[in-house]
């Protein structure tokens, strides 16, 4: 079996799982807006741009989602079962400006009642969890800074989007140059 489907098969195996807690390292969508200051939700991005996702289960395990860069160059979405956060590493990232800890709304707690992955090939674009009411959606991609002003929402590039509503993929204009303005 390969380490792709691997990943497929314990990303599938979050069905049932509970969700106690969640906490998400959030990573500023444009590095400096007009005022000097991070940029790190706009109306255009409706998503949380993440390094890391941690789900804290009840089962005391910690299942960690994000990228990881594969031999061709693609960042597609892994998960790592650990028993503990990755409270170190982001304690780290959270000393520059353009992270912090991603404020509410949040990932709901409960159990994950459905886990749907979308593939390109064997990589991992997307994992949408149902957890109660709601549908997350957690995708392989990552906001492009432009001049002026201009960026682009790109899909296998270096980061996480949470969007707490899963239809919000679907508004998301991936691959457009559009303006913050």
């Amino acid at each position: 079996m390969s380490w792709a489907r691997e990943i497929q098969d314990q990303i599938r195996a979050l069905r049932g799982a509970r969700i106690e807690d969640a906490s998400i390292v959030e990573m500023a969508l444009i590095e400096r807006g007009p005022d000097g200051l991070p940029i790190f939700r706009h109306r255009l991005a409706p998503f949380i741009q993440a390094v890391c996702v941690d789900l804290r289960l009840a089962d005391s395990r910690v299942a960690q989602i994000h990228d990881y860069q594969t031999d061709d160059a693609d960042f597609p979405l892994g998960i790592w079962f650990t028993d503990t956060s990755s409270d170190e590493y982001s304690a780290r990232l959270l000393g520059h400006p353009i992270y912090r800890t991603a404020l509410p709304p949040h990932i709901p707690r409960g159990e994950i009642s459905d886990v749907q992955l979308a593939l390109v090939d064997e990589s991992v674009l997307q994992i949408t969890l149902r957890v109660g009411d709601a549908a997350i959606a957690i995708r392989a991609g990552e906001v492009i800074e432009h001049s002026d002003g201009y960026f682009a929402t790109v899909d296998f590039s270096g980061s996480t989007l949470v969007f707490l509503d899963a239809a919000d993929v679907d508004r998301t204009k991936f691959g457009e140059v559009m303006s913050w303005h």
